[in-house]
Formats: structure tokens, C-alpha cells, sequence
């Protein structure tokens, strides 16, 4: 996860959802994000742009997952 981290630059926040809330340190619980008013401020980026990366448990270990920005809707 650290490795994963420092390869992002401009990664600004760690979310957790569910159980993973407490076992990912430094993360933000999905709780932290919603259910409070904020004002939406778009920044442009790059189509390649990192939109998501997800972790899913897959049937012989865990799988990451990459979405960019680029066809995203």
C-alpha cells in the first residue's frame, strides 16, 4: 500500500470502505466524505489521469485495479 502510495504524486486521500476502514493505516473512512455540504471545484487533468484505484479480492490474491479519468462518466 505505501509503495502504491509514493508511486501517486498526486494522490490526496486514502478511502476505505467497510471492514478495510481500520485495517488501512492513514486511510479515511467512506463516512469521513459524505454526509457533509462542500462546494464542488473541477480541476483539469490529464485523460490517462488516475480517477480510482481499487483493490478487489480476487480467487488467488488481491487484484488492483486502475480507472482513469479518460472515458469516465
Amino acid at each position: 500500500m505505501e509503495a502504491l502510495r509514493d508511486a501517486l504524486p498526486t494522490l490526496t486521500a486514502t478511502i476505505a470502505v467497510g471492514d478495510a476502514a481500520g485495517a488501512v493505516p492513514g486511510a479515511l473512512p467512506w463516512s469521513a466524505l459524505t454526509g457533509r455540504d462542500a462546494e464542488l471545484t473541477p480541476v483539469p487533468v490529464p485523460f490517462d489521469h488516475p480517477l480510482w484505484v481499487v483493490f478487489s479480492s480476487g480467487t488467488t490474491a488481491e487484484l488492483g485495479i486502475v480507472h482513469g479519468h479518460g472515458g469516465s462518466c
